[in-house]
């Protein structure tokens, strides 16, 4: 896979297809692979630039500001796009997604945010969903900073994917995601901190997909409501099932609305 060094890392991403680009960013304890199937329907007529956020020098330890360098990573996928290109966010990948869009919305024709973890705007906005999502990280972060990599991982998981939902997975897929625990210490900054507002929201003028699920989480809920309040020109899609993680366990709705939405949008 090619390869990008940024603050003296290398970091990988997948890049095929032709056509305008499509930079794919995926969310915590995921990788590229997530948008497999989206690729295949994309890359016909897409250029798909996949970043993979764990694949890096020091990444998977949590070595680093991962928030600061994933939004670099994703910077440099837009200018090797070609200045005209498509970018789609999942979770935390919504965030680095947002921070990106927000700085290089030139060079961007549209946004797929699907349910972005702004944590932030919680708190800003005294949401009441804060408090859920606060005590969520305090557990999280309290079990690996305990060295039970494995408990911190599996209290992540079924949080966002349902109760025995880590426990189902095959044992080198839990593997992997106990090994990226560490990382995930360094992706809450990108969440937690004050990188976005909703004044930043309303401020751009850039063609948007903004994506839920109806059974997802209250807090991702609540943050997509109020994203959808603030910003000024975009497309809503509403998933019936699939919760936060919808683009892993049902990425066909997910896929349906992402390339219509692509379709819609004009070339430049």
């Amino acid at each position: 896979m090619p390869s990008i060094t940024i603050d003296g890392r290398t970091r990988i991403y997948e890049d095929e297809g032709e056509g305008p680009a499509v930079i794919l960013v995926h969310g915590s304890l995921s990788g590229a692979r997530q948008w497999r199937k989206l690729g295949e329907r994309l890359r016909g007529r897409f250029r798909l630039l996949a970043a993979d956020l764990y694949a890096a020098d020091g990444m998977m330890r949590g070595e680093g500001s991962a928030f600061e360098n994933d939004c670099a990573l994703v910077d440099a996928l837009i200018a090797i796009g070609g200045g005209e290109g498509s970018l789609v966010g999942h979770s935390y990948g919504g965030v680095v997604a947002m921070r990106a869009a927000l700085g290089r919305r030139d060079a961007l024709s549209g946004l797929v945010l699907i349910e972005p973890s702004c944590f932030h705007l919680l708190r800003q906005e005294g949401a009441a969903e804060f408090s859920e999502i606060a005590d969520m990280r305090s557990q999280q972060v309290r079990l690996a900073a305990a060295g039970d990599l494995a408990g911190s991982a599996r209290f992540f998981i079924d949080y966002w994917m349902g109760a025995g939902a880590f426990d189902a997975m095959p044992e080198r897929r839990r593997e992997a995601i106990v090994a990226g625990v560490p990382r995930v210490a360094q992706e809450w900054p990108g969440t937690w901190d004050d990188v976005t507002t909703l004044s930043d929201y309303r401020g751009l003028a850039l063609r948007t997909l903004l994506m839920g699920a109806r059974d997802t989480r209250a807090p991702s809920a609540r943050i997509v409501e109020m994203i959808r309040a603030a910003m000024p020109n975009f497309d809503a899609a509403d998933l019936a099932s699939g919760g936060h993680m919808a683009p892993i366990v049902n990425p066909d709705p997910v896929n349906d609305a992402i390339v219509a939405f692509l379709d819609r949008i004009p070339a430049r």
